[in-house]
């Protein structure tokens, strides 16, 4: 078998927690598995800093990318530092792109949120990409915009804790399908025995209480709050010494605190150490350990500290509150200085409670798990799908049916399926079940979706916006409209769909369409929801967005109509195509549906014949012409009741029109119905008369619910009605005819015919 090949990548590596951590998983992964490149991109000689590069494993091959560069390097990070405030782009050394460029990898990780992903984002050949977050993402100042910017190329984000992950996803939803959690790894071995090497303490200590503290000299560590604490005990009467390990690279911050130190008082009690080759040895000699940051992912200094058996003292944040039982293997307290100093005077002024929280750290395990947990992540050899809607808000039967499919992929095949919308996602239980990438930050394209006049005349749109929308509107009837459409869209989304195996494009009129046709790696599948024969001559808008798909569908692997009658009438456009051109019927949850219709009705249900229509309201739907039949069944001195369910953009046109032709009694508006099933099943008869359809998804629910049909012969409903038990075909499409044939139907069953 062969080994699996792993790239991990890092801009440097220097003693911390989260390099710790990845230094001690180098340590724990078997060399006759796995084939690892470990590249460092921007390690520079920095004072006050131990490189942790030496101790890595033989066996991993090691790229320090700026290894020979020498003071040189200084200049290269500043230029790249200034190209990218000026372009918003990262750049990297070329020879870091040329490295990976050359290879392919099975797992790729991008290790850190504090610098930009971009390398293992857009330059790096995997067949799975993470990245691993050691921070909390809501809270933490350092994270590098692109972690969430380019969140698209990777497959999944790995948090070092659960409360971490948590707070992540109530901030980016998206995050919350692709997400897991792989807790930090302590080699417990080395540890212990760089914890018995002898050490000489300050001169100054005697037979003093010690508290360690063990974090690089940063903002968020809060050392300076670590002074107050320690002034405020000493004014309580409490003698103790504070050592503070960690490096002094920030000299501006390094410098207040050194100020502060020596203004409160506590030059002969409070250290700053500086960076230690072994904070072990240290920690082993502590009454307690402190770690009073703002914010902590997982900390590796509770581990290693638990690990140690040295009690812990920790502020509340989400690692602390993961990895510590309060009064139990540790003690929590709040942020401030207050809540801080009378938890550590609760430790020095309870004996038992040091002993009792010292006992239960005996049975400490690292968590077992680890390895299998990652092991999952690096055999991850699922196809990935990436379902394309423009909008994927818009209530729709083709919405719907979309969704089951993809559903069904994700049970069925157990394939790996993302969503991707023109529009950010409104519905959070899709935000829970898939992962859904958008064009939130993209106003430009957003706006091609809008009617113009709206764009034109709300005020949110700068007049650069308005000027596109303007521009396409004209290049939509010149038939020329895509160029814009990709002129607009960022570089980066081509990029990122090709990592997909298969694209779904959802709608035959989809912006995406033409963009998606120039990918290469992917499979492309186009659906086919109505029947494009009718449509593409429907207006001047539909011919002109379809005037060039001869070509454009030429560059798709499947054109995938929804009956077979569809297929063939889009095989008579376009004869080139069939060849690729299947049948994939729409999915129907009949047991779902069953079980929804029997829920209370949300609406009153009148007794006698019940009529029913669900569709949005629009123009090719026909409302108009149905109130025109519901008039003459009226004139006709026939009862019954006639439901329109939906809403749209001519809902209040509608609604004026019903009451001017006095058919408020008998023609009920509901507008759109959260569950419409109760409804459709007390009915008699649904009634669809559209200009153009595919398959209609309610001609599918009626079915299931055993109410009768009729509809006109659009689009592939001959099909789905081709059993007379079903319903019937109306061949003559008007408001004569419909009535007359409505009429019949109410006969026939009163009757007991059907």
């Amino acid at each position: 078998m062969s080994k699996r090949k792993i790239l991990f990548v890092i801009n440097q590596f220097f003693k911390g927690g989260a390099e710790t951590a990845l230094l001690n998983l180098f340590w724990k992964l078997p060399s006759d598995k796995y084939e690892i490149d470990f590249l460092i991109f921007d390690q520079i000689d920095l004072p006050g800093t131990i490189s942790l590069i030496s101790r890595v494993p033989a066996w991993i091959n090691v790229i320090n990318i700026a290894k020979d560069e020498g003071k040189y390097a200084y200049i290269k990070k500043s230029v790249i530092k200034l190209m990218r405030l000026i372009t918003g782009h990262q750049y990297f050394r070329r020879s870091a792109i040329r490295f990976v460029s050359k290879k392919e990898y099975d797992v790729a990780f991008s290790y850190g949120e504090w610098f930009s992903p971009a390398l293992v984002a857009k330059h790096v050949r995997a067949k799975r990409k993470y990245i691993w977050i050691h921070a909390d993402l809501d809270k933490a100042g350092f994270i590098h915009n692109d972690v969430i910017r380019l969140q698209g190329f990777f497959d999944r984000f790995l948090f070092a804790s659960e409360a971490s992950m948590e707070s992540a996803l109530c901030k980016y939803r998206s995050l919350r399908a692709c997400s897991s959690v792989v807790h930090n790894i302590v080699d417990e071995a080395t540890l212990r025995k760089l914890a018995e090497e002898e050490i000489e303490l300050p001169s100054i200590i005697k037979d003093k209480p010690i508290f360690l503290t063990v974090a690089n000299l940063r903002r968020e560590k809060n050392h300076l709050r670590q002074i107050e604490v320690m002034k405020e005990l000493r004014s309580r009467g409490h003698d103790f010494i504070w050592l503070n390990i960690g490096s002094l690279a920030d000299p501006v911050l390094t410098m207040e605190v050194q100020k502060a130190i020596v203004h409160a008082g506590l030059s002969d009690s409070f250290f700053l150490l500086g960076a230690k080759d072994n904070p072990y040895a240290y920690m082993r000699k502590a009454d307690a350990v402190c770690v009073l940051s703002d914010h902590e992912s997982w900390s590796m200094v509770i581990t290693e500290a638990k690990a140690l058996g040295i009690p812990v003292i920790a502020t509340r944040s989400s690692g602390a509150t993961e990895q510590l039982v309060d009064s139990v293997t540790g003690l929590l307290c709040g942020f401030s200085v207050v809540e801080i100093a009378d938890t550590v005077e609760r430790f020095l002024s309870d004996n038992e409670l040091q002993r009792r929280i010292r006992n239960n750290l005996k049975t400490f395990d690292n968590v077992s798990n680890i390895n299998e947990t990652l092991e999952i992540l690096l055999s991850d050899h699922r196809s990935r799908n990436l379902f394309v809607f423009d909008d994927i808000n818009y209530q729709s039967g083709a919405r719907n049916s979309n969704l089951l499919r993809a559903e069904k992929l994700r049970q069925d095949s157990e394939q790996i399926v993302d969503i991707f919308s023109g529009e950010p996602c409104r519905d959070e239980s899709l935000q829970t079940t898939y992962r859904i990438l958008d064009l939130e930050d993209n106003i430009a394209f957003r706006a091609l979706s809008i009617p113009v006049s709206q764009v034109i005349k709300n005020s949110k749109y700068g007049n650069g916006i308005k000027l596109i929308r303007l521009m396409y509107a004209i290049l939509v009837r010149m038939r020329v409209s895509d160029w814009l459409c990709n002129l607009v869209l960022r570089n980066s989304l081509s990029e990122m769909m090709e990592r997909y195996e298969t694209i779904w494009v959802l709608s035959e009129a989809s912006k995406f369409r033409e963009g998606i046709s120039r990918l290469k790696h992917p499979q492309k599948i186009q659906l086919i929801h109505t029947d494009y024969a009718a449509w593409r001559n429907q207006s001047s808008w539909t011919k002109a967005i379809t005037s060039h798909d001869q070509f454009l569908y030429g560059k798709y692997d499947e054109i995938a109509c929804l009956s077979e009658k569809l297929r063939e009438k889009f095989c008579n456009v376009y004869p080139q195509l069939a060849e690729k051109t299947t049948v994939r019927s729409n999915i129907t949850p009949i047991a779902k549906i069953r079980e929804l219709a029997e829920e209370p009705c949300s609406c009153e249900i009148p007794d006698g014949f019940k009529i029913i229509t669900i569709g949005r309201m629009e123009p090719e739907k026909r409302y108009d012409r149905l109130l025109q039949a519901a008039k003459h069944l009226k004139n006709l001195g026939i009862s019954y009741h006639w439901f329109f369910v939906g809403g749209g953009i001519l809902y209040e046109q509608i609604c004026q029109q019903r009451n001017e032709a006095a058919l408020n009694e008998t023609v009920i508006m509901t507008n759109t119905m959260e569950n419409p099933y109760p409804l459709l099943k007390a009915c008699n008869l649904m009634v669809l008369i559209s200009e153009y359809e595919g398959t209609p998804v309610t001609i599918e629910e009626a079915k299931a619910l055993g109410v009768y049909v009729l509809a006109n012969d659009v689009g592939g409903i001959t099909d789905q009605l081709s059993q007379k038990s079903y319903g019937m075909i109306l061949n003559v499409n008007t408001p004569e005819c419909i009535a007359s044939a409505i009429s019949e139907i109410i006969i026939r069953q009163n009757g007991k015919q059907i």
